[in-house]
C-alpha cells in the first residue's frame, strides 16, 4: 500500500519515475519496485523519494495508516 500513496504523490506532483529517482538518487528500477510494493524502503530511502517528489512522509504514513484502519476487521466480542 506504501508504494500506491508514492506513485500517487508522484504522479500528482507530475513527475515521471526517472526524474524522482534521479533527485532522490535510487535506481528507477528500484523505485518502479517501491510503487509495486515489491520492495520496502528503508526510512533513509523513504525520506529522500518524498523529498524528490515534494511531499512530506508524514502524509504518506497517514494516507497508509488511514487505509490499514479501514481495511481491519472487526474482532468478535467473546
Amino acid at each position: 500500500m506504501l508504494g500506491r500513496w508514492l506513485k500517487e504523490a508522484r504522479h500528482e506532483a507530475g513527475l515521471s519515475q526517472v526524474e524522482v529517482a534521479r533527485r532522490s538518487g535510487v535506481d528507477r528500477s528500484y523505485l518502479s519496485d517501491l510503487e509495486r510494493d515489491r520492495q520496502s524502503p528503508s526510512v533513509n530511502v523513504l525520506v529522500r523519494v518524498c523529498k524528490a517528489i515534494g511531499v512530506s512522509p508524514a502524509k504518506i504514513f497517514a494516507k497508509w495508516e488511514r487505509e490499514e484502519k479501514l481495511n481491519q476487521k472487526p474482532r468478535k466480542a467473546e
